[in-house]
């Protein structure tokens, strides 16, 4: 067990420091673009609110990468995962393409929605600009599924880090303008962004083109026909886990419209709480990756019997850090809040949904462990049906009964949405952790 707890740790921090990093890019996007004017920060929070689900459903069929890789490399077949990879290329290149489009329609609705010309326009030009960094960012998904799926994950981590010190300059000089580019604001970030896209992907071809490690998998070696059967599998196990993250993310989204009559404190403490809880689930989404890789590889080998001790270690991490984040939140609950705004009443409000984040830590670590199980045995579709029935029939009714009814008590507004959402989570751990102990037994 203690073997399987240090596999796990020695595979998910690279990726927890890979995602920390697109964190700080996000942020320093943020702060950057906040020194020009608030119209350009809208534009730039309205264009990733429609760039981020967008990319995520339609480039969903790569997710299922990691799982099919580590399947193989457990087994040692270097030639499927050469065939698999390829394939996936073939993938992103065509989901791109989709993605670029929607992308580029997105612009005509979001005036209708705004009402505002101006949003609007900088809006539509800032995803143009993100539009062309879709290929690079879908193909670099797919070269790290590889990496990822055969227990590397380093290079995850100092690409991401490669990114982040790229962005910086990259934004100063599109955003505020210089040698003789001119100051483009918003959308000079969105150009930015797609310039990082392409440096990360081509620093991760480097990576992959002279490393030892991949070399027996001669990816680069020549090319292949499109595989109906391996694209049919790619969407077949992708989309699901597409669908359920798309859905979990839209609950938060919902809740914050949802709120919104309440009045500009209630939303501000909401996000307060929102945007904590991002950066605190990284921790379980990183294990969970790692979780995946090695059931995947267990599984490739033959060894199901080791499944069970890597989901074990999986969670017994997630729960040891799930307990030292509630601690940190109970007791630094006023300086967090204090940190994102200096209103009173916002830190009143912000203080009690973050013990509502607190709680939420345990039963949401608790699901994606189980979650990275069934992607690392490649049963992805449960995924889904979990997803959309613990999170919004469960989840969202009862949120709203708490929350905006007096049904089952006085109302509570953004406390209840949230007990709401988190009871769904408590019931998803349990569905997904008998559908994983049914599907080893199956198999």
């Amino acid at each position: 067990m203690f073997k399987s707890i240090l596999q796990l740790l020695k595979l998910a921090f690279p990726v927890l420091v890979a995602q920390m990093a697109q964190t700080l890019m996000g942020f320093v996007d943020t702060v950057m673009v906040g020194q020009v004017s608030a119209l350009n920060v809208a534009a730039v929070a309205l264009g990733n609110s429609i760039w981020l689900p967008t990319i995520i459903v339609v480039g969903g069929a790569i997710m299922a990468l990691p799982a099919m890789v580590a399947h193989h490399y457990g087994s040692q077949n270097y030639e499927a995962i050469r065939r698999l990879i390829i394939q996936g290329i073939y993938m992103a290149l065509v989901c791109s393409l989709i993605a670029a489009v929607f992308l580029y329609c997105s612009r005509f609705g979001i005036e209708q929605i705004t009402k505002n010309s101006s949003l609007s326009i900088v809006t539509g030009q800032y995803l143009l600009a993100l539009m062309c960094g879709a290929p690079a960012f879908l193909l670099f998904q797919c070269l790290r599924g590889m990496t990822e799926g055969m227990s590397v994950t380093k290079p995850s981590m100092i690409i991401g880090f490669t990114g982040f010190l790229v962005n910086i300059p990259a934004n100063y000089l599109f955003i505020y303008g210089g040698f003789g580019i001119p100051a483009m604001g918003g959308v000079g970030s969105g150009i930015a962004t797609a310039l990082v896209y392409w440096v990360m992907l081509f620093t991760l071809i480097g990576c992959i083109a002279f490393s030892n490690t991949f070399r027996p998998v001669k990816l680069f070696s020549g090319i292949c026909k499109v595989d109906r059967v391996i694209q049919r599998q790619l969407i077949k196990q992708g989309m699901p886990i597409a669908i359920a993250v798309f859905l979990e993310v839209a609950v938060f989204a919902c809740i914050s419209v949802a709120l919104s009559p309440l009045g500009t404190n209630v939303i501000a403490s909401n996000q307060i709480a929102v945007n904590f809880t991002t950066l605190t689930m990284m921790i379980p989404l990183a294990i969970g990756t790692a979780v995946t890789v090695r059931v995947g590889y267990v599984t490739g080998q033959g060894q199901l019997h080791q499944a069970q001790n890597i989901i074990r270690s999986g969670l017994i991490i997630t729960t040891i850090t799930s307990f030292l984040v509630m601690i940190t939140i109970s007791c630094y609950q006023k300086p967090i809040v204090s940190l994102y705004s200096a209103d009173i009443d916002v830190h009143e409000l912000g203080m009690k949904l973050l013990i509502c984040s607190a709680l939420f830590q345990l039963p949401n670590a608790i699901q994606m462990i189980y979650v990275a199980g069934l992607r690392g045995l490649r049963d992805t579709l449960p995924i889904m049906y979990v997803a959309l029935t613990c999170y919004w029939v469960i989840g969202m009714t009862i949120g709203f009964l708490l929350g905006f009814t007096d049904t089952l008590m006085p109302k509570q507004g953004a406390v209840g949405a949230w007990l709401g959402f988190i009871l769904g989570l408590s019931f998803a751990s349990v569905a997904l952790r008998r559908r994983f102990n049914q599907r080893l037994i199956r198999l």
